[in-house]
This record gives structure tokens, C-alpha cells and sequence, in this order.
């Protein structure tokens, strides 16, 4: 679904854009010629444009990019239990794993702060070795 935020409009370029039924597009948001946004994806620029380029994919889930960003939104929803909306709303969700996605520059360094973080505050994590052993 595209959603205008206020006066904030989502726009396409070139009529082959595809946003999958279960995902939200929000706010100040351009998706380039044949871009696609797959299910479950959240794309919400409420604070500032987000481009998608042409022929790039968005897919499933949410990704976060900014290493302080990331962190804090993590701890967020973990003390909250649940996502926490920007009115300050908590959605009460269950949460079992954390995608870290290791293809983009600096990817390691900010997985192991967020590791770092999550320890500090007492989480115990598990590698996908341990998750699947049981």
C-alpha cells in the first residue's frame, strides 16, 4: 500500500513499480523505473527522502541502515516488548531474531556493535549453529 504522510506523497518513476499487497509505503518516498517492494517490507520517510533506484528490490521484512539508528531501535522494541510506533505506542509483538544483513560497507563492525549492545544490556544471543542444533 502507498500512503501520503500529510503532504508528503509517494511517487513513481515508470509504470513497472511493484509494491507487493503486505507492504507500506510511506511519506517522502520515490521508487525508481521497475523498482519492486516486497511483502512485509516498511518503507516510512517521515524524516527524510528515500530514494529506491531504479531496478532495486526492497525485500521482505524491514531493513535499517544507520548503525545508531539500528541499536537503538533494537533496544527499543526488545524493552518495550513489541514495536514501538513513533507516537510512542508500543504493538505488543513477539520477536525471536534480528536480521543483520552483511552486504554493505562497515556491515561487520556494525553487527558487533549491536551485538555489544545487546549483551550490555543482558541479552543473551545465539548464532544460527545453536538455533538450529535446538
Amino acid at each position: 500500500m502507498l500512503y501520503d504522510l500529510g503532504p508528503d506523497r509517494v511517487r513513481t518513476q515508470g509504470e513497472a513499480c511493484f509494491v507487493a499487497p503486505q507492504a507500506v509505503v510511506i511519506g517522502r518516498v520515490t521508487l525508481g523505473r521497475d523498482a519492486s517492494v516486497w511483502f512485509n517490507a516498511v518503507i516510512r520517510a517521515d524524516a527524510e527522502d528515500i530514494v529506491i533506484g531504479a531496478r532495486s528490490n526492497v525485500q521482505d521484512g524491514a531493513v535499517l541502515h544507520a548503525p545508531e539508528a539500528v541499536r537503538a531501535h533494537v533496544l527499543r522494541m526488545l524493552d518495550a516488548g513489541g514495536i514501538v510506533a513513533r507516537s510512542g505506542k508500543v504493538l505488543p509483538t513477539p520477536m525471536h531474531s534480528i536480521c543483520v544483513h552483511g552486504d554493505t560497507p562497515g556491515a561487520v563492525a556494525n553487527a558487533r556493535q549491536l551485538r555489544a549492545a545487546l549483551e550490555g544490556r543482558g541479552w543473551q544471543l545465539a548464532g544460527l549453529p545453536q538455533v538450529l542444533a535446538g
